[in-house]
């Protein structure tokens, strides 16, 4: 016979029970249900690539262990043609791909876009040298869908941080705060039209410009073709991108969508084109948003040279005064376009100068 202290203590033990399964079983519910709802999103990726066969190929990979699996993905080739390394996938990847002569990143996006289905739900921006995690475009969405208030146009993905950011001592980001070249806010864009990083966050946030691994609605994607010109080399084409495209809605930062290089990241600031292309492209932009500033341009951009003039000798790719030189003639031309009322011939100005450094 149970006694009625047994019997109380079996059925607290058999109510415990229950009540973890129960548990257990709205969550599997819950993350069920979400992971439904992500499926039900249509996602489109976007891949201009040259030359990188292996890096392409884990990238492809990345995406085929995606929770949330990309309905279709669209690759402008230049260079090598990669349909073998595409055939490897087609029997877990929809592909869309050309191969073209048309070399430069900006065209090969373009065409990339054009290619991919107007019906989908968010267009998927992806350089070829990353890896993304399993979770990263689930996790971008959910982002999206905790946002409230002005509609969510674009997404920026958790892209490992880049060494110049991560190794800048304190107080050279305290001086470059002073100059237009750092905030302490995150992800804003100066009156220099310089970007300030925002990877560094633990936190989802609004941001004012994303970086190339980007996720966008698809109608705002498609703006790209109109926006961004069709030149190269693409240096900040990617700031000038979202920054201008502010107005069609909000832009976040998903501080879990984790994404990752596949290699140590090169670091090329020094290099007198890529400065000459970057200070191009701040140009573009500041011509073309009103609220952004030529001084504040000019100030940062003197900045920037006095930080190359002070590294090594040898990681510098051409003699000193040289980049002098070009500071002098970058003022000039800045100043110039900045006195022409004609904004057009401005601009077509610019894309003429940034098409003459590559």
């Amino acid at each position: 016979m149970i006694k009625t202290g047994e019997l109380e203590v079996a059925v607290f033990v058999y109510t415990c029970f229950i009540f973890e399964a129960y548990s257990r079983g709205v969550e599997k519910n819950v993350q069920r249900r979400a992971t439904m709802e992500s499926d039900s999103v249509r996602i489109g990726v976007v891949i201009a690539t040259r030359n990188r066969p292996r890096e392409l190929q884990k990238l492809l990979t990345s995406l085929c262990h995606s929770t949330v699996h990309p309905v279709e993905v669209s690759i402008v080739a230049t260079g090598l043609d990669v349909e073998e390394v595409l055939m490897e996938f087609s029997d877990r990847l929809k592909f869309r791909y050309q191969w073209t002569q048309t070399g430069g990143q900006v065209a090969q996006k373009k065409l990339a876009i054009e290619m991919l289905d107007h019906n989908l739900d968010w267009c998927l921006f992806s350089d070829d040298d990353v890896i993304f995690d399993s979770h990263a475009i689930e996790n971008a969405l959910k982002t999206v869908k905790r946002s409230t208030g002005t509609q969510v146009i674009g997404v920026g993905f958790a892209l490992t941080p880049t060494a110049r950011v991560i190794h800048t001592a304190p107080w050279r980001r305290s001086i470059a705060r002073l100059i237009g070249l750092d905030s302490s806010v995150p992800g804003r864009v100066l009156k220099s039209g310089h970007g300030v990083s925002y990877l560094e966050s633990t936190k989802d946030i609004e941001t004012e410009w994303l970086n190339g691994i980007s996720m966008w609605r698809r109608d705002v994607a498609q703006n790209y073709l109109e926006v961004v010109p069709a030149i190269k080399p693409a240096s900040c084409e990617d700031l000038f991108f979202s920054h201008s495209s502010r107005r069609f809605g909000k832009l976040l930062f998903a501080s879990q969508a984790r994404v990752h290089f596949q290699e140590s990241e090169m670091t090329n600031s020094e290099n007198l084109m890529v400065l000459n292309s970057a200070a191009l492209w701040r140009l573009y932009l500041v011509k073309t948003i009103p609220n952004l500033s030529l001084v504040a341009l000019l100030l940062s951009q003197l900045a920037r040279v006095f930080y190359v003039l002070s590294q090594p000798k040898q990681q510098l790719s051409r003699p000193r005064i040289r980049y002098c030189l070009w500071f002098v003639s970058f003022v000039f031309f800045a100043l110039k376009i900045g006195s022409t009322r004609d904004i057009d011939k401005g601009l077509g100005l610019i894309q003429e100068r940034i098409a003459d450094t590559s």
